[in-house]
């Protein structure tokens, strides 16, 4: 039985609103225009961001493969531990064996998740701060483009975020709430509930509650405990590498009156003030370990903040202040929303563990940035342009694109269940698996992977191909089975026959294989010479990633470049048992190069070659 009679519920729903004040009906008819628009959008979504094509194949993998630690759809063979944690992936796999199809699963949790995050926060800022800076909040998150864009693609962290302020009210106001919260956020995502992790325990510190601290991050984390012990056991797979700088968009409304924003609530100091500010500085390690994170995620606080201070300017303007304030967010949020742009032209490797250069060592070209003002389309104005025919604004996702559904019914129709087919891009493939269940060669993230995985899917005979044309690239025809527009489906065996003539940054690479070389064979007797030879060859690589256009070549490249230096400074001082594992590293990883297999080198570089049984 309900506990509420059903009947009641519309009762109580019109009394609730009935206790709305005015600016509180504002806020939630703003979220209904977003959510109204959303669903009039429905058939142009998902958006034009890849990781939801993963995030669909690991539910799939749930309910058509009964797998749930181990991956099975992605380099194939032989797979990888699946180590991400499952909670909106259950919730999803539920949702489709509900009736809802793979795609509007999709659909359905990247409005739910972007109305989810709207509504959190006007629930928390009416709480703390009252219904008119809940209001500016409300229109502060809808200016908002990145934040959109991210949150509508149904990602695990647009959950874990979406739910952010909602933890740092909840360990103010609700102790058995919090626990829940940061439980379902540890079931959700590995490394963003340590940003909520980290905000807590900065108000804990600052306010003499550190025993409310450990009772809530511990139980929440003693929950978590079976996810992260199956975590422990491949954490050998596991390999974080530094992340690059391309740039950042600044959305100025929200920069310029969160300054303000951020001095009221210094100078403020009460629990809720600490509380807010505590969150807002928790999320400014993203920009150094994950760079472009930040700018989508930050805004998830940060513009309630920014409403707190625009409410204090309109409150110094006088009694027009706040109806003017509402005005200019409105319209705003309907047309253009003025940002500044900073575009990264080339790459500068963040300083991870030993990623910049030593003195005396001749650096990579610096990155150079450009600094412009533009025109940023909020949320509403990219919603309704949808409508209107734009498009454009609402990019749909090319992986469902007609080419696309051209290339899976290609694939269902001449390829059997458990047959393997060869991508060149990992996110294609989970496109593939979703879409027509097969497995691929490839997979999507790097993070979880050995390298012997890696051989054993290249060595792997198929006899299909996908590939992603890219521009200017050109294919034989004679291995070209199929056009779909920018994808081609091509006969493998006469496709690999076809590639001798390799880019000339594998021919540059290629080269080094000898450094590399000689580098091993004094790692065990001169420690001292094979750290020089290998940092004089990081900076070499670092070089050739500079004149490489492809971004994600020139990321692989600086990865690379990372193992490199992160193996020179490991010998320094190194017991010999270390420097003789370096050595044999450096052989295998020469070994690639020389057969033109650098993304192969760069693995071993940095995972290894460990081979624990599934």
């Amino acid at each position: 039985m309900f506990p509420i009679p059903v009947r009641s519920i519309p009762d109580r729903l019109r009394t609730f609103y009935g206790k709305l004040g005015l600016e509180d009906k504002a806020s939630l008819a703003i979220v209904s225009v977003h959510l109204i628009l959303l669903f009039l959008n429905w058939s142009r979504m998902p958006n034009d961001q890849k990781d939801w094509t993963y995030h669909l194949m690991i539910s799939k993998m749930f309910v058509e493969k009964g797998s749930f630690l181990w991956d099975v759809y992605e380099y194939a063979p032989v797979g990888r531990p699946h180590l991400y944690p499952p909670l909106l992936h259950t919730i999803f796999a539920v949702t489709h064996l509900l009736g809802v199809d793979w795609l509007n699963v999709q659909r359905l949790y990247g409005i739910v998740i972007y109305v989810l995050s709207l509504l959190v926060l006007w629930f928390v800022m009416r709480d703390f701060f009252g219904g008119r800076v809940a209001l500016l909040s409300v229109l502060m998150l809808s200016l908002s483009e990145s934040y959109f864009w991210w949150q509508v693609s149904a990602a695990p962290t647009s959950l874990v975020f979406a739910l952010y302020p909602l933890l740092i009210w909840a360990f103010l106001r609700h102790e058995k709430m919090a626990i829940l919260i940061l439980s379902a956020m540890f079931w959700t995502h590995l490394a963003s509930p340590w940003l909520a992790v980290l905000a807590i325990f900065i108000y804990s510190l600052l306010k003499g509650e550190m025993r409310r601290f450990f009772k809530v991050t511990g139980i929440a984390l003693l929950s978590f405990l079976p996810w992260a012990v199956h975590v422990l056991r491949y954490r050998s797979w596991i390999h974080h590498e530094a992340m690059t700088v391309t740039g950042a968009n600044i959305e100025l409304v929200m920069g310029v009156f969160g300054l303000i924003g951020l001095y009221m609530l210094a100078k403020r100091r009460g629990a809720v003030e600490t509380a807010v500010l505590a969150g807002v500085v928790a999320l400014i390690p993203t920009a150094y370990a994950y760079s472009w994170r930040f700018w989508i995620h930050f805004p998830t606080l940060f513009a309630g903040v920014s409403a707190l201070g625009l409410k204090k300017v309109a409150d110094d303007i006088g009694e027009k202040g706040f109806p003017a304030a509402v005005l200019l967010l409105i319209l705003l949020s309907f047309t253009a929303s003025p940002s500044v742009s900073i575009q990264g032209m080339g790459e500068k490797t963040l300083p991870i563990r030993g990623a910049l250069p030593r003195g005396g060592e001749p650096e990579a070209p610096a990155a150079t940035y450009i600094m412009s003002l533009r025109e940023v389309r909020p949320p509403l104005a990219i919603e309704m342009s949808g409508l209107m025919g734009e498009g454009r604004l609402l990019r749909t996702s090319p992986h469902i694109s007609e080419d696309a559904m051209a290339v899976y019914g290609w694939i269902e129709r001449n390829t059997l269940p458990d047959e393997i087919l060869h991508v060149d891009d990992g996110f294609t493939g989970c496109a593939i698996s979703l879409f027509t269940g097969r497995r691929t060669d490839n997979g999507a993230w790097k993070e979880v992977i050995q390298q012997w995985v890696v051989g054993e899917a290249r060595d792997t005979q198929v006899r299909y191909g996908v590939i992603r044309i890219k521009p200017g690239q050109r294919l034989s025809e004679e291995s070209v089975i199929e056009r779909f527009g920018g994808y081609v489906v091509v006969d493998m065996e006469r496709f690999r026959k076809e590639q001798p003539h390799a880019p000339r940054f594998i021919l540059e690479m290629m080269k080094l294989g000898e450094s590399l070389r000689d580098a091993g064979r004094r790692a065990g007797g001169k420690p001292e010479e094979a750290s020089r030879i290998l940092r004089e060859t990081t900076s070499k690589v670092r070089v050739i990633a500079s004149e490489v256009p492809q971004a994600p070549v020139k990321v692989d490249l600086l990865r690379t470049a990372g193992s490199m230096e992160r193996l020179a400074d490991g010998l320094e001082g190194a017991p010999q048992a270390k420097r003789e594992e370096t050595a044999r590293l450096l052989e295998e990883a020469a070994s690639s190069l020389e057969r033109g297999d650098v993304r192969g080198a760069g693995l071993i570089l940095c995972c290894g070659r460990e081979r624990p049984m599934p």
